[in-house]
């Protein structure tokens, strides 16, 4: 009752300590409603509806904010209903303040990323609630910036989980900040600091610098050359200076170069994290973020516990419409464990024809993988009005090696036809054959079964505020990575319609 009543007066501050005259308020609003079958709950079909809604009102300067999340399943107990955000902001010409939930990063996210999964709706493994994926702070924000000396402040209270909807924030809190200068050459020197108080005490610091050479690439004649350049390191103030710095010592170091020259570019990064997972932190992970659905599914998840390893890319334009890519990732983590990826990617444009073909190659040895094979062919054909045809076939190989005895290889094959017209409708049909033991259920050694999946999506935009998709069939549990962070997609079959609305 004291939080209904508090977000009530947080919204009449909101809505009338201003004159209406200059004000501006905006709407927005995730929706989606099931009916399904929910694998090992029951056979029945049962109903589920999900609910988010962000209400912001603007005026002059001043910006306040709520949201609110909902959840309802017939066949769950564990429903919810809470006020996830509320927030009130001040913007000037020298920063910005703001008090409540806020996102935030130090750095390149080593030691502090606040986010939010944008469109994205979480499930939970156990209870199947649904959610969205936020990581904030709740307490205040503070950002400076004046000439070349930008600083940023931070206190409040432990970020929300990213994963589970907690009906209380866990406890804890933190304190800390950022200060960067940028000097002549376009180079910018910082430092960040945080204090992370849960049931042990940590005092994170990093150091980064940056340099943006193309002012002093083009003094010296090279106008079709750019390079950028950024360096990060990190670490565990209560385990030592940093003059005792060992293999065993917490930290985290990250670099990487990026470069374009004429028709030519690429980029170079390598990392060095040991026991640096603080659950707040989002160290940069150095591997390719595929689209490619199956390529996708498989992105390695970077254990920041103990991980070392470099990722180098290189593309080549010879001529406007074509693009080759080429991408190699290698890491180890503490146990050992190899990583490995070599992708090569080709893009080719003839007009009224796009087309991508890709090939990849590789190893996981975390999860027992000693050989991965992804092919596939993308191409697309765009009518005179506007309308797109899609076609997209993949073929993935597996090989698993848990023992000398115990070997098997699996395939997935993965075919989309899709119809679309830009910001007014859609039309997808996807169809994915598996011989995956984790999805057939068999043991691998005696018997091969193969898994059908089917499922069609249907999109439509009335208004240019309102999208409509409609699911129906059979999805398959996986891994969906996005902006760098990837979550489990669950299985589900039944129909799904999501409501998306912006005013």
């Amino acid at each position: 009752m004291t939080s209904i009543k508090a977000s009530a007066f947080f919204i009449l501050v909101c809505l009338f300590t201003f004159s209406t005259a200059s004000a501006q308020l905006s709407i927005r609003t995730l929706s989606t409603a099931r009916y399904g079958k929910l694998p090992n709950i029951d056979n029945e079909n049962n109903p589920a509806v999900f609910s988010d809604l962000i209400l912001e009102y603007r005026y002059n300067s001043f910006l306040g904010g709520i949201r609110t999340e909902g959840f309802r399943a017939d066949h769950i107990g564990n429903r919810y209903d809470r006020v996830s955000q509320k927030y009130l902001e001040y913007t000037a010409d020298w920063g910005s303040a703001r008090l409540g939930n806020s996102y935030a990063i130090l750095g390149r996210g080593i030691i502090f990323r606040g986010f939010e999964l944008p469109g994205f709706v979480n499930e939970s493994r156990v209870f199947r609630t649904q959610h969205r994926v936020i990581r904030d702070l709740s307490g205040l924000n503070l950002n400076f910036n004046r000439g070349p000396v930008s600083a940023k402040f931070l206190l409040g209270e432990t970020p929300v989980n990213a994963l589970d909807p907690p009906e209380e924030r866990a406890e804890g809190d933190l304190r800390g900040g950022q200060l960067s200068v940028n000097i002549p050459a376009n180079i910018t020197l910082g430092t960040a600091y945080l204090v992370y108080n849960t049931t042990s005490k940590d005092k994170l610091s990093s150091y980064f610098l940056s340099w943006s050479a193309d002012d002093f690439l083009t003094q010296i004649g090279a106008k079709d050359l750019t390079f950028d350049f950024y360096s990060e390191y990190a670490t565990n103030k209560d385990y030592g200076k940093l003059a005792k710095f060992n293999r065993q010592t917490p930290h985290a170091l990250y670099v990487t170069g990026n470069f374009t020259w004429s028709t030519l570019g690429g980029s170079l990064e390598y990392k060095d994290y040991q026991a640096f997972d603080f659950g707040i932190n989002d160290p940069p992970p150095l591997i390719r973020e595929n689209s490619e659905y199956l390529l996708n599914r498989i992105t390695h998840r970077l254990d920041s516990f103990g991980e070392r390893g470099y990722q180098a890319e290189l593309y080549y334009s010879p001529q406007l419409p074509t693009r080759i890519t080429g991408n190699f990732s290698r890491a180890k983590n503490n146990s050992g464990n190899l990583f490995l990826q070599r992708y090569i990617g080709i893009d080719y444009t003839f007009d009224p024809w796009t087309a991508r073909f890709f090939f990849d190659h590789g190893k996981e040895e975390f999860l027992s993988e000693s050989r991965r094979i992804t092919t596939g062919i993308v191409p697309d054909y765009t009518f005179s009005n506007g309308t797109i045809i899609g076609l997209d076939l993949e073929w993935q190989n597996v090989k698993r090696e848990f023992s000398p005895d115990f070997v098997y290889t699996l395939t997935n094959l993965y075919a989309n036809l899709s119809l679309q017209n830009w910001h007014k409708w859609s039309l997808a049909f996807s169809l994915e054959r598996s011989t995956d033991p984790d999805v057939t259920g068999v043991d691998p050694l005696r018997e091969s079964e193969v898994k059908y999946f089917f499922n069609s999506n249907v999109g439509w935009q009335p208004l240019p505020q309102v999208s409509l998709q409609l699911f129906a069939g059979e999805r398959r549990r996986s891994t969906q990575c996005d902006h760098g962070f990837c979550l489990e997609v669950l299985d589900y079959k039944g129909v799904e319609l999501r409501l998306d609305t912006v005013w």
